[in-house]
């Protein structure tokens, strides 16, 4: 059989517009959407759902970080108020038997003996949690009482100046 021209190789092709559906043939469910529309449907969702619970695992992740690293500086914090107040004891407790081996007044003694219970007494609560019944009260962080409040530029018909007037 002699072979067919080019033109003939060519006719099995159509002119005819493609369906609609690329020509895959899938089949149309009632109600019009097809059973690969529902597929891909369920897919979308799956991956959206896998994403959901990266993101919550991710965040999960962050928070437990967050926790632990809110812990170790905590315990970071407490061993360096232990530490201080170690030092801050053992200076006391070097004050007192100094000022107790150069004979110095009793006024200097007893000084340097509050300063020593003061000490110990803070390096108990950091260790024990809680003050002696013991120990001296805390002193309450003072405020400045005889600071001036400063005055309005309306109010005093001058500006007010940085540096206090001279009562003389």
């Amino acid at each position: 059989m002699p072979p067919r021209p080019r033109s003939d190789r060519r006719s099995n092709r159509t002119d005819a517009p493609r369906p609609a559906d690329g020509g895959r043939g899938a089949p149309v469910a009632p109600g019009g959407s097809s059973a690969a529309s529902d597929d891909v449907r369920r897919f979308a969702e799956l991956l959206r759902a896998q994403e959901a619970k990266k993101k919550a695992e991710v965040a999960e992740g962050r928070r437990r970080a967050d926790a632990e690293r809110a812990r170790v500086e905590a315990e970071q914090a407490g061993e360096r108020r232990l530490t201080g107040a170690r030092s801050a004891k053992e200076q006391a407790a070097r004050r007192l038997k100094d000022v107790r081996a150069r004979g110095a007044a009793n006024a200097v003694v007893a000084e340097a003996e509050a300063a020593y219970k003061a000490a110990l007494a803070d390096l108990l609560a950091e260790e024990q949690g809680e003050r002696p019944s013991w120990a001296p009260a805390v002193p309450e962080p003072e405020v400045a009482a005889d600071a001036e409040p400063v005055a309005d530029e309306a109010d005093a018909g001058e500006p007010a100046s940085a540096e206090p007037a001279d009562p003389s």
